[in-house]
């Protein structure tokens, strides 16, 4: 063979390798995802059943969302029926 051709087939034979241990690496990238993706499902898990075993407490007020929108025209008609 020419010089030439075995230059190409080295630069072949490289790159076929160099993209092997690409796909090697992105897969193991993929799994450890997975891997961290299942563990952030399971302490949704725990966390859900956590809070549904929880009792509210006597004194919280069950009308009270803290995460809902404090209207100031609602808050003045309850301060005025007080």
């Amino acid at each position: 063979m020419s010089p030439d051709t075995d230059t190409e087939l080295q630069r072949s034979d490289d790159a076929e390798k160099a993209l092997e241990a690409q796909a090697d690496e992105l897969e193991e990238r993929v799994e450890r995802l997975g891997d961290h993706i299942d563990d952030a499902k399971d302490g949704l898990r725990a966390r859900r059943e956590e809070a549904e075993d929880e009792e509210p407490d006597e004194d919280e007020d069950l009308d009270d969302d803290p995460l809902a929108f404090d209207d100031p025209e609602q808050d003045e008609e309850d301060d005025e029926d007080a």
